[in-house]
């Protein structure tokens, strides 16, 4: 009869600076770029506003701060 071990025999080590490397690689591709904006949408945004703060109206933004975007109610 054989007697096969299943994953454990697929199992390896790690160094830890294996296991640091793949973390910064984990993180590094996790992060998004900003996203570039054309002058047609900035005049928009800024219309947007202007009509949202002249009728006193609730506005949410989306920005983009370290590789994240943020919500701003």
């Amino acid at each position: 009869m054989i007697r096969d071990r299943g994953k454990m025999k697929w199992q390896g080590m790690f160094l830890p600076e294996h296991v640091k490397s793949l973390r910064e690689f984990d993180w590094n591709n996790k992060r998004k770029s900003k996203p570039e904006q054309d002058q047609q949408q900035l005049e928009l945004m800024e219309k947007t506003i202007c009509e949202g703060m002249a009728e006193n109206l609730a506005l949410c933004f989306t920005y983009f701060s370290d590789g994240n975007f943020h919500l701003l109610i």
